[in-house]
């Protein structure tokens, strides 16, 4: 943010800045992955290069949206 407003900003910062003049280039692929929700277990990975996903799903016996009480 500090570089969409033309902001100095400090050199050895570990954020990576997404737009602006200082942005990099994104990743190669984007890695996802949900462990709980809530006291529920929903545990799945996923990786995409922006074309094609792969999603694998640990519990392919339970529904993908689940109940909230």
């Amino acid at each position: 943010m500090l570089s969409l407003a033309a902001s100095r900003f400090r050199l050895n910062s570990k954020a990576a800045h997404f737009a602006g003049a200082a942005r990099v280039p994104a990743p190669e692929f984007t890695f996802v992955f949900r462990d709980r929700m809530d006291e529920r277990y929903d545990l799945a990975r996923a990786v995409t290069d922006g074309r094609f996903r792969y999603i694998r799903n640990y519990y392919p016996d339970q529904p993908w949206g689940q109940h909230l009480d």
